[in-house]
């Protein structure tokens, strides 16, 4: 299932049709049952009362903890010692490997322990058909095995009690209970579930026959959502980003809105040893008032990200290290997936590093190149470091608006310079000094808060161009 991914606006849509047939297939709602159940109520499991349960089950199913339909196991992470991971044979799960993976059933992890590290470490082997579930840092991560794996401390196994339970219906009866489980989350930075709290959360139990019938309707009907959902980004992700590509240019030449009046200009600074930009380099645009300045001119500074990383810790254990994946389409950063955690020495060690503030804009550099983000002031509730794939600018307040800005890097004329000018054979990079030379179109400031304002109410309104909106309606 696809709901652990952060979304846009429309693809919400999707997650919310995955939610509605996994809550009808959890109330016994999704497939006619029988009239009378082949098997009753299993007496040896203790129920919780009425006033515990969480919605109203089928007569012959009921409330069962996790703990009392499976052997639930803590993930371990074995020390540093090079004989505990190689040679590198058992998959170490982590959260970032359940994020990565598109399918239920999980078949590789990026890091894999030796025999040696699983017999000197508290790590377990569980075997083919456990249960994986992230309550560390992003809470709600899930996966099967395909092979005897072990885990990190970042996720919990679930062997389940094969006389009670199909793995399939604790696959999907733990994405049901997800936002229950994140309610239960402590911690400041990054929240996490204890274990005697995930082992305690009720799950409904059907009897094993009517478990594999629903899994069997509900793998179906998530294959069809899943081809829909591939549909609509084939047919409608092409048309919204051509789009959004055209009204960037538009504003970004003076061509989408009227001109602010003729006596509203922009000063410029003072270039000093910046060489001068020719008249062929200037804008098509509407007013005179429209200045082309390089990045150097509009911001205070400019710099990337840490060049050598420290070492790095367990997940939710240290500073956060922010890289392009954490910047989402719409240019939020996306603080629930960071998949690296520097040692917390970081922030006091003399290395080069940039700490984030509000209206720092980011730009991504090194390979996939052009990717802009904003930093909001809640982002920087906790120290964030930033990876050498990421450049920070910080604006001039009194020359050009973080939006804006952001605004002025994804436009087409800045991407296809970006691509120009990025050098290497491996990873395509841009080097500061590049950047400090790049030129944009800056209006004056009331003009780049009208142009902000526009975009702010067309771009999502691109979202809404497909077929598949009226259908899921």
């Amino acid at each position: 299932m696809r709901s652990n991914l952060p979304q846009d606006p429309l693809n919400r849509k999707f997650v919310e049709l995955r939610t509605k047939l996994l809550a009808q297939a959890m109330c016994g709602q999704l497939v006619a049952l029988p009239s009378a159940p082949s098997l009753a109520t299993n007496h040896d499991l203790a129920s919780p009362t009425a006033a515990d349960e969480p919605l109203a089950l089928p007569p012959h199913w009921q409330w069962v903890a996790l703990k009392q339909i499976s052997t639930i196991i803590a993930g371990h992470t074995p020390a540093s010692n090079a004989k505990y991971w190689e040679p590198p044979t058992i998959n170490w799960i982590t959260p970032a490997d359940l994020r990565q993976s598109q399918t239920p059933y999980i078949t590789n992890s990026e890091r894999k322990i030796s025999p040696c590290g699983l017999n000197n470490s508290r790590c377990h082997l569980v075997p083919q058909d456990s249960v994986i579930y992230s309550t560390r840092a992003t809470i709600g991560l899930v996966a099967l095995t395909s092979q005897p794996s072990c885990t990190n401390q970042g996720c919990m196994a679930l062997i389940h009690k094969r006389n009670l339970i199909e793995p399939k219906w604790l696959y999907y009866a733990l994405h049901f209970v997800t936002p229950a489980l994140k309610k239960q989350g402590q911690g400041s930075i990054f929240q996490e579930v204890a274990k005697s709290k995930f082992s305690a959360c009720l799950i409904p139990l059907p009897p094993l026959a009517e478990q594999r019938a629903i899994c069997t309707v509900l793998d179906a009907l998530m294959e069809q959502v899943e081809r829909m959902e591939q549909a609509y980004q084939e047919l409608s992700g092409p048309i919204a980003i051509q789009l959004e590509q055209k009204l960037l240019e538009l504003a970004t030449r003076g061509q989408l809105l009227a001109p602010d009046p003729p006596n509203v200009a922009l000063t410029a600074p003072d270039p000093g040893q910046i060489p001068a930009i020719t008249p062929e380099q200037r804008p098509s645009v509407h007013s005179n008032a429209w200045r082309l300045l390089r990045l150097e001119q509009v911001t205070t500074h400019i710099t990337d990200g840490l060049h050598k990383l420290p070492p790095r810790v367990e997940p939710g254990q240290g500073v956060p290290l922010l890289a392009i994946g954490n910047i989402t389409a719409s240019g939020q950063l996306d603080l629930e997936h960071i998949t690296s955690w520097l040692a917390p020495s970081i922030l006091t060690a003399k290395v080069h590093k940039v700490i984030l503030a509000p209206n720092d804009v980011l730009l991504s550099i090194v390979g996939t190149l052009g990717k802009v983000g904003l930093v909001s002031a809640t982002d920087t509730q906790a120290p964030l470091m930033l990876s050498r794939s990421l450049a920070v600018l910080k604006p001039r307040s009194e020359l050009i608006t973080p939006q804006y800005l952001a605004l002025a890097l994804r436009a087409p004329a800045l991407q296809t310079w970006l691509a120009t000018k990025a050098t290497g054979t491996k990873h395509k990079h841009i080097t500061i000094a590049q950047l400090k030379s790049a030129l944009i179109p800056v209006p004056p400031l009331s003009e780049q808060q009208r142009i902000v304002a526009c975009l702010d109410e067309l771009l999502p309104w691109l979202t809404r161009f497909s077929s598949l909106d009226d259908l899921l309606q």
